[in-house]
């Protein structure tokens, strides 16, 4: 019994490898996009001060952020589609 278990386990490491490699490159991409949104509204957060003083709606600029942010999220899943093998 012993060998069976270690015959059907023993591809196992092999097979994690690509999933692991997937989970990495999916947080490092997802820590790039939230450090990008943030440094983003960094620097505009004057603008959105002064929007808001003039009588912008803060849930425009909510959505006009979101929609940035979706936008750039779009724009790297269809560069990195381009670039799979």
């Amino acid at each position: 019994m012993e060998a069976v278990v270690s015959a059907s386990t023993a591809c196992l490491p092999f097979a994690l490898k690509p999933i692991t490699a997937a989970a990495i490159t999916r947080h490092l991409g997802t820590i790039g996009l939230y450090g990008l949104m943030a440094n983003m509204i960094v620097l505009r957060s004057r603008e959105f001060g002064l929007r808001i003083a003039f009588g912008a709606d803060s849930k425009r600029i909510a959505r006009w952020v979101a929609t940035h942010g979706l936008a750039l999220s779009v724009g790297g899943i269809a560069g990195g589609a381009c670039c799979m093998p």
